[in-house]
């Protein structure tokens, strides 16, 4: 008994229809629907698509109209097709395919039986089917231009022969349509296969690496047959999706699995060799073998063993970029004389073989951590200081990473040290590990900060000798995700502490500080505390020389005015000694850089070294180091005046570039456009970039030092506005810059819109065509039926009605999804003749007439389409 006929859905591509398309996006839509194909389009649907065209006025400006909508609906045209082999080799079953080729939705399925010949028994769904006999299907309903695949079997010696039919009904019952006579016949006569296994179907390589690939042989054959002798054809080839890979032709080899020897190695191209296997001489060749593809040709006894195995080396070229690539060996019988497929259409393929290419560190993900320029790595500090650590980190992977940072070593500090990334681009992801976002090949300057504690003072009755505590930190970095420990970078620095300590820092512990270019001077206030618990010279006080350096400019050192910085008094130099300052006690000290552009006179940033060093002991000298960022920018209109079409818009372009050395950041609400009469209205976009670049709209705009961001702003006239209206529109524009709290005002511009005559009216047209033969179609406005397989004539007219004539006249009409335009009928003609610059691209067609438009004149774009079946 043999199993039932059964039937399995497999799916198509299903399409939703579009009924209605605005214009502001047909575009993009006929773009995306012509890579889609032709869909069938269902019972009901509305193919309803809107003209445009485009022309100059006697100003220059460029005024846009649109069409009328058009609307074709779909009418309900049932269709069926059957597609199958009806050849089965050694097989006693077929797999024929029930395609809906028709816009209607099949609920239901029936199978008829027209003629059998040489079948004893012919199962369909569990029945024995007999001729004139229908079995009915009861499966799920298929979709236009979905499928059905059922299975045949027959119970026959050795040809069996089936006439059937396909009968398709909808929900109801009601006999949609059937399929013409279809024949499924089997032959069972040769059972002969081939089979190459592969033995390890993933590989991993790291580029420049290689690794051999080893595939199993044989060919098996019915046990009651006498076994002969075949040649196997067994080819691989790497297309342009393996690019990366490569064959290595010197490391072919074919290997017996009997122990009966091994060809020569290497099997160079052309060159055979044989061996002998159970008797018979068998021979081996290989065809061709380079870089991309190989061939190899070899003589298999029909053993159902597998007896030879392929061994050659696949490599990662040393530029190949990470990625995984797929390919199988195919393989089939073959002439030997030839090399070619005795039955190309027989050809088998192997399992699918994935090879990864990776980076020597993670799959393509790597990160360097160094020190930054002069950075030390030896560190002399003091009880209660703050000391950066400045690393670069840099993503060497070849995409966009997100670097985790970690710090070890922290257990030997004293109690109550705090460490922390000083940066605000590390955040804390949620795995509570520090994290850092990075582009392929960005390099970023990060300052570890370590913040000691204070030095808890001792009883007086204790004994205190200056003494020193050397401590070790190591920061690393490695890629997100990834544990290999080859992934992970170390950067260490030695921290020496000392007991005699002083502290030197800034409000709130600050380091980075904005400096305003319109200040001459920027003032920052320093608190020096001695926090030494004891001293072997004085107990009780410590004298402090004070020295500031800012890149060679001009600085000033002073003692501040009870806790306020004033102007900086006469004779004050960049150098000072500091009142005698008690143990735990502090005195506030003020640096002043002075001059133009907040005192770095022409430079956008710049470091002020400020170096305590105390006059008692051999204390190492305690070193706080601020960095100034000058905040600045320019900015570029395009223009401030532009005149514009009435219901229509115009755009202005303000272009906003970072000079300064702090980057600037301007979220939505620091933007405002006001229009100053009554029908106008205006909107904005904030763009990352030069005017002109590509580059994607955003809710909050941040510019980095050396880098541009635009305002692009639209200004709509009112349906009803009069020539020679105008309106102005004020831009503001607020933001606020890296290291500072304060919001800054920016921009305050007026733009000016004023608006200008124009004329023009398109009008769009359509005419059924059933037969697709007609040549003079009689068009109009009104909405029509049409099926799948029927023809559309569309006419677009463009009739000046302005009193000047215009000019660069351009039509644009959008393709529908389900329909095929028909090239030979597109004609553009106009009063002096027909025009030929027209193109059909991306599901759009586009005519252009490149001379003057008079008035009252016109121009006029036909086609015919073909609805999709």
């Amino acid at each position: 008994m043999f199993p039932p006929l059964y039937l399995q859905a497999t799916s198509r591509s299903k399409d939703n229809a579009l009924s209605r398309l605005v214009f502001y996006i047909f575009l993009i839509s006929a773009i995306l629907l012509s890579s889609m194909g032709h869909a069938i389009p269902l019972p009901g649907t509305e193919i309803g698509t809107q003209a445009s065209a485009t022309y100059s006025i006697a100003s220059g400006n460029d005024v846009q109209v649109f069409s009328n909508k058009v609307k074709t609906t779909i009418k309900a045209l049932p269709g069926l097709t059957l597609e199958g082999s009806d050849y089965a080799e050694g097989k006693q079953e077929l797999l024929t395919t029930v395609v809906n080729t028709g816009n209607v939705k099949i609920a239901k399925l029936a199978l008829s039986v027209e003629s059998l010949t040489g079948v004893k028994t012919y199962l369909v769904n569990g029945e024995a089917a007999a001729v004139g006999g229908v079995v009915a299907f009861t499966d799920s309903a298929i979709e236009p231009g979905a499928t059905y695949q059922f299975k045949s079997v027959f119970d026959a010696e050795m040809e069996a022969t089936a006439t059937i039919k396909i009968i398709a009904y909808d929900a109801n019952g009601v006999k949609l349509v059937e399929s013409a006579e279809h024949v499924q016949t089997s032959h069972f006569t040769d059972k002969m296969a081939f089979h190459a296994v592969v033995g390890d179907p993933e590989l991993k390589l790291i580029r420049g690496e290689q690794k051999p690939v080893n595939f199993r042989l044989g060919l098996s054959k019915d046990a009651t047959a006498t076994p002969q002798k075949r040649v196997m054809a067994f080819d691989i080839a790497f297309g342009d999706n393996a690019k990366g890979l490569e064959f290595i032709p010197q490391d072919f080899e074919v290997m017996l699995n009997d122990g009966g020897g091994t060809l020569n190695t290497p099997l160079k191209p052309g060159q055979e060799d044989q061996w002998s296997q159970d008797g018979e001489v068998l021979k081996a060749k290989l065809i061709r073998a380079d870089q991309r593809s190989l061939r190899l040709l070899i003589e298999l006894n029909e053993t159902g063993e597998e007896r030879a195995r392929l061994s050659f080396n696949i490599g990662a070229k040393t530029d190949a970029v990470f990625s995984v690539h797929r390919f199988n060996a195919r393989f089939g019988e073959a002439n030997w004389d030839t090399g070619d497929l005795v039955n190309p259409a027989k050809v088998s393929s192997s399992s699918p073989i994935q090879v990864t290419i990776a980076s020597a560190d993670a799959d393509g993900r790597s990160v360097t951590l160094t020190h930054a320029g002069n950075t030390p790595t030896v560190i002399n500090a003091v009880d209660g200081q703050i000391i950066g650590l400045r690393a670069l980190v840099k993503n060497d992977g070849e995409a966009a990473d997100k670097i985790i940072l970690k710090y070890t070593g922290t257990q030997t500090f004293p109690i109550d040290t705090v460490f922390n990334w000083n940066d605000v681009d590390v955040t804390t992801n949620e795995d509570q590990e520090q994290e850092l976002a990075l582009e392929a090949g960005e390099e970023r300057l990060l300052t570890f900060s370590v913040k000691l504690p204070p030095h808890a003072p001792l009883p007086p009755q204790v004994a205190m000798l200056d003494s020193t505590s050397d401590h070790e930190i190591v920061l690393s970095a490695q890629p997100k995700g990834v544990a290999e420990p080859v992934a992970i970078k170390l950067l260490g620095y030695k921290i020496k502490i000392t007991q005699r300590s002083v502290v030197l820092n800034t409000e709130g512990n600050k380091i980075n500080y904005l400096v305003e270019p319109t200040s001459a001077t920027t003032t920052i206030k320093l608190k020096l505390q001695n926090s030494t618990s004891t001293s072997t010279t004085n107990p009780s006080h410590d004298l402090y020389n004070l020295t500031a350096a800012l890149d060679g400019l001009d600085v000033k050192l002073y003692e501040a005015a009870g806790d306020m910085c004033g102007a900086a008094p006469s004779g004050a130099t960049a150098t000072m000694t500091s009142d005698k300052i008690p143990a735990g006690g502090l005195q506030n000290i003020c640096v002043a850089a002075v001059g133009k552009n907040g005192g770095l006179i022409g430079e956008i940033s710049a470091e002020l070294v400020l170096t305590v060093t105390p006059t008692l002991g051999n204390s190492t000298p305690v070193t706080l180091k601020l960095n100034l960022y000058l905040g600045q920018i320019d900015q570029v209109a395009d223009t401030l005046e532009k005149k514009v079409v009435r219901g229509s818009s115009v755009s202005f372009v303000h272009q906003i570039n970072n000079t300064g050395a702090a980057a600037l950041t301007i979220g939505k609400a620091d933007v405002t456009l006001v229009n100053n009469k009554k029908g106008w209205s205006s909107t904005f976009i904030m763009l990352e970039g030069v005017k002109d670049s590509q580059s994607r709209a955003v809710d909050t705009l941040v510019i980095a030092p050396g880098t541009s961001g635009r305002i692009e702003m639209t200004v709509m006239a009112p349906i009803d506005g009069t020539p020679g209206e105008y309106d102005a529109t004020t831009l503001t524009v607020k933001g606020i810059y890296a290291h500072s709290d304060d919001v800054h005002a920016l921009l305050n511009v007026i733009y000016t819109s004023q608006v200008e005559t124009e004329g023009g009216t398109l009008v769009k047209q359509q005419a059924l065509d059933a037969g697709c033969n007609i040549t003079a179609p009689i068009y109009s406005q009104n909405a029509i039926d049409a099926e799948p397989g029927q023809c559309v004539w569309y006419q677009v007219q463009l009739t000046n009605s302005a009193e000047t004539t215009i000019d660069k006249v351009t039509l644009t009409d959008s393709l529908s999804r389900y329909a095929e335009i028909d090239l030979k009928t597109i004609t553009l003609k106009s009063a002096n003749g027909q025009v030929n610059d027209v193109t059909v691209a991306n599901g759009i067609i586009t005519g252009k007439y490149r001379e003057p438009l008079a008035t009252g004149s016109t121009l006029t774009l036909e086609y015919q389409v073909k609805i999709a079946q």
